[in-house]
Order: C-alpha cells, then sequence, then structure tokens
C-alpha cells in the first residue's frame, strides 16, 4: 500500500487531493452565485471576437476615457514646457529709426523663438480631445446595440445645417433614441462655440496650429527705462508678436537735447498663446486647452450617462413584457441568441430569467 502525502491510497483515488479540489470547487461556485450569474464572469457579443471566454467585465466608456487623459497630460506636458521657455526668454534693447517721424524709437525684443516641439504639443492635445468625442459616440453606439463604428460626433457649421445634414450623417448608426440629447448640447455655431472653436481647430488644418508669443502690457515692470531727459515719448506701446518686441520710447532725430537711459536686457512678462484662437482670445495655450478639456470631460460624462438611461429604460420595458406573460416564447423572439450560445442554452432549459439581467447590455450569461 503506498501513500501520498502522508495518506493512504484507497483504489485509484487520492482521498486527501479529491476532498482538496471539490472545497475549491465549491468556495468558486459560491463566489459566481454572490455576484451572480454573469455578473463576474461575462462576454461581449458584439465584440471582435465572437468565441466565448472568461475576462472580467471593463468600462465601456474606457476608450475615450484614457484618450481624454492621455489629452490632459499633453496640455500638463506643455505646460512645463512654455514655463520654461518663457522663465529663459531675455529681451534686448534694440535702436530703430522711423523714417515717417524722423524719431528714435527704443524697443525691447525677444530674439528666441518658439520652439516647434511646443506647437506638436499642442496640435496632439487638440486632435485627443476631438477624438475622444468620436470614441465616446461610438461607444455609446455599440453599447446601445450597432455593430458598427463608423459614427463621429457631429459639430457644425449653423444649426440649419447641423439638423439637416451633419447629425444622421455622423451619427450612420446611432440609435435615434439619442439625437434629442445631442441636440441639447447644440455643437454648432452659435450653440456651444466652445465646441465649435474645438473642431474648427482639429478640422482639416489641425497640423498648422500656430502659437506666438504675448506680453501681458498691464504687468510690465517700470525699470526697464532708467532716466529720460529732453523732449522724449516714454511708453509702453502694442506688442507686436510677429516680431516678438514691444516699444518703449522715442526721441527726435537729429540727436538733440533729449535721451533715454535703458537697462542693456530684460525679462519681460510674456506667455504663449495660440493665434486664430476665436473663444478666450489672448489667454495662455494652456488655459485655453484646459478648458477645452473640462467641456471635453463634462460631455463624455454626459453621454456615458445618458447610454445608461437609454439601457435602463430598455430593460424596464423588457421586464414589464416579460411579467406580462409568456416568458419563453417572448425571449426566443425578442432575443434567442446566436445558435449554440449559453444564452440559448438558457432558453432551452425553461430559464429566460438568466438571461434577463444583461440581455440589453449585449452580455450572455455564463
Amino acid at each position: 500500500m503506498t501513500t501520498w502525502l502522508g495518506c493512504k491510497r484507497s483504489g485509484r483515488i487520492y482521498w486527501p487531493f479529491f476532498s482538496l479540489v471539490s472545497a475549491g470547487l465549491g468556495a468558486f461556485f459560491a463566489f459566481i452565485s454572490a455576484w451572480g450569474v454573469g455578473g463576474v464572469f461575462s462576454i461581449r457579443s458584439k465584440t471582435s471576437s465572437s468565441r466565448l471566454g472568461f475576462f472580467l467585465m471593463s468600462d465601456p466608456f474606457e476608450s475615450p476615457k484614457i484618450l481624454l487623459n492621455g489629452a490632459k497630460g499633453n496640455v500638463q506636458q506643455l505646460d512645463a514646457q512654455c514655463t520654461t521657455f518663457v522663465d529663459a526668454s531675455i529681451a534686448f534693447p534694440v535702436i530703430e529709426f522711423d523714417r515717417k517721424t524722423t524719431e528714435k524709437v527704443l524697443k525691447y525684443r525677444v530674439t528666441d523663438r518658439i520652439p516647434g516641439a511646443l506647437r506638436v504639443m499642442a496640435s496632439n492635445a487638440l486632435n485627443n480631445l476631438r477624438h475622444t468625442l468620436d470614441q465616446a459616440i461610438n461607444c455609446a453606439a455599440v453599447e446601445l446595440g450597432s455593430q458598427e463604428r463608423d459614427n463621429y460626433f457631429p459639430i457644425g457649421p449653423s444649426k440649419v445645417v447641423w439638423e439637416k445634414d451633419i447629425l444622421r450623417k455622423k451619427c450612420k448608426s446611432l440609435d435615434p433614441k439619442f439625437f434629442p440629447f445631442l441636440e441639447s448640447l447644440a455643437p454648432y455655431r452659435g450653440g456651444d462655440d466652445f465646441l465649435h472653436e474645438l473642431s474648427r481647430l482639429a478640422g482639416p488644418n489641425k497640423h498648422q496650429v500656430v502659437l506666438e508669443m504675448r506680453l501681458d502690457l498691464p504687468y510690465i515692470e517700470g525699470h526697464l527705462i532708467q532716466s529720460v531727459t529732453g523732449p522724449c515719448y516714454f511708453g509702453y506701446l502694442a506688442w507686436d508678436s510677429t516680431k516678438q518686441e514691444v516699444e518703449c520710447g522715442r526721441c527726435p532725430e537729429p540727436p538733440g537735447p533729449g535721451n533715454i537711459r535703458y537697462c542693456s536686457q530684460a525679462n519681460l512678462p510674456i506667455f504663449i498663446a495660440m493665434r486664430h484662437c476665436q473663444v478666450m482670445a489672448g489667454q495662455p495655450v494652456t488655459t485655453v486647452l484646459n478648458a477645452f478639456a473640462a467641456k471635453v470631460e463634462s460631455i463624455v460624462l454626459a453621454i456615458e450617462a445618458e447610454t445608461e438611461r437609454l439601457l435602463a429604460a430598455r430593460v424596464s420595458g423588457t421586464h414589464r413584457a416579460f411579467l406580462a406573460g409568456g416568458p419563453v416564447k417572448y425571449w426566443r423572439t425578442v432575443y434567442p441568441g446566436p445558435p449554440g450560445s449559453l444564452a440559448s442554452a438558457c432558453l432551452g432549459q425553461n430559464r429566460p430569467e438568466l438571461v434577463l439581467r444583461q440581455v440589453y447590455n449585449r452580455q450572455y450569461c455564463i
């Protein structure tokens, strides 16, 4: 007589091993029962894989949320790079002659040009935010039963064009019951101008996002000019973004008794802005992008909530029909399940209640 783990063997079965396996299986099925059939392990019926499998359920809107977080990361990276560039930028005095007024003009000019990498970061943030909206609307379409991901978040140039052409053209496979929610967002010019501007900046010319240097004139320090004598004009005039310079003073020419003494260099209160942006014009680029991100995040959460509301309404209506009578016949008509699926097997066993919980979020019971 041989032993295993110090225990005697009876026939062909190792009784200690059999007991351990039985206990483990009992705990496993008790765990599944506690969470509900199909609540922990499930499979989606309209995903890229049509075979049954076991995996933990994930957030249906995980993809747009990841993309949104990526856009926020782009903005944070851009903000750090802009701060580093601005802190290192020095303005130097430049003397020019104005032929029209025959005056000597004193200017302070920043010679460092904005790095192209900053424009790439801003463009990536804009593109990710726009794509976040597209992915969110596709997630809603799939959750509501579509097998296609051929939708785009509809943004139009005007309300008339949006209602007549854009909405149905961009949302080909989206449940029409979702349209009233989109209408409430007014994603067109004259409605939500923020959304329209985001779409415009991230449109066909998205690779031509131009950043420019701006000067915060109210906070410019007055110590750039050390002294002024004679008939001279002193004062900070408009900032020229193209030349990255600001005019500080003028003296008549040829040289007379007037004179201006100035510093050899200066740190001007400059910041990086987005050129041609029609909302929040003149604001730092990161401020504008953060506002876009907040807008997109609120819309993604609203799309998710509206999708859940429509699914809940479907389940509620289905439950009423289920209780009205003829459950097996009703389920085989409304949701027969693919041939050979466990959902179909449940119906074959006259147990449609196993499918009730998950029929409208497109999950088969396991």
